[in-house]
């Protein structure tokens, strides 16, 4: 990543793309599509798209810092979007990403 920024970022679009077609070879287009632009699946629809197409654009385009910002970018919305798929995926992405001090266990709540 750090040597060839849009290299990895093109591999990352690659495997976004190769993930979302095993969901469509699993569960049929017409099923997949339905899914995909449920309401309420549609805000990781259009945040996972959007990226897609911003690290596509800049890891094509050779730039180097773009791909490292919409890469970042990117990567964030595909773990967003992968953990959605997943049943209580979304409440594990928000335990992750609710900072918490280091010295505190995952089961205490904070004060």
């Amino acid at each position: 990543m750090l040597l060839n920024p849009s290299a990895a970022t093109r591999n990352l679009c690659i495997g976004t793309a190769l993930f979302h077609a095993s969901l469509i070879a699993l569960r049929g287009p017409t099923e997949q599509i339905r899914r995909l632009t449920a309401v309420e699946r549609m805000p990781y629809t259009m945040t996972t798209a959007v990226s897609l197409l911003a690290a596509g654009w800049a890891s094509v385009d050779g730039k180097r810092v773009g791909s490292y910002v919409f890469g970042g970018l990117h990567f964030a919305a595909f773990l967003l979007d992968v953990c959605s798929h997943i049943p209580g995926g979304k409440h594990v992405f928000r335990l992750v990403r609710t900072p918490r001090p280091h010295h505190m266990p995952l089961n205490q709540s904070q004060p």
